[in-house]
């Protein structure tokens, strides 16, 4: 398994890859442009975590908020989940996030996804609130944060 960069150039090349590992997950409708839209720090703070040259999970992140490692979809390909590779993620965010003199990261969780909710919990992730907005479609979010 190793950790690679994500650029745009990589992104637009492999789109296909990263829509179809995340097609059948009922918490994300993203598509071609919400992996290619631009935000502060994005191609710098987003990775991709592979094996033998198959794509099994990434972070795509920011620093849409100042001082903040943003995680706007962290994601483990179904079939390799249960092996410690969702920490893996989250241990090199932090190592990003500290590169950068940032101390906390945070994110988006919905309310139904108990899975993911719980995994957060249980990596020291603290619920700073529940929010209902325009990217929350039907549900409340808990919008988590790390101090790292």
């Amino acid at each position: 398994m190793n950790f690679c960069q994500i650029t745009k150039e990589e992104l637009q090349k492999n789109s296909d890859n990263y829509l179809r590992l995340i097609n059948d997950w009922k918490y994300c409708d993203w598509n071609e442009e919400n992996f290619l839209y631009e935000l502060p720090f994005k191609w710098e703070f987003s990775f991709s975590l592979n094996s033998n040259n198959e794509l099994v999970g990434f972070c795509i992140a920011s620093n849409k908020i100042p001082e903040v490692y943003y995680i706007h979809l962290l994601f483990i390909s179904p079939n390799f989940r249960g092996n410690s590779l969702g920490l893996n993620l989250l241990l090199y965010a932090q190592e990003i996030a500290s590169k950068h003199n940032i101390n906390i990261i945070e994110l988006r969780c919905p309310e139904s996804n108990e899975q993911a909710l719980n995994f957060y919990l249980k990596n020291g992730f603290k619920v700073k609130q529940k929010i209902k907005d325009d990217t929350s479609g039907n549900e409340m979010d808990y919008y988590l944060e790390l101090n790292v």
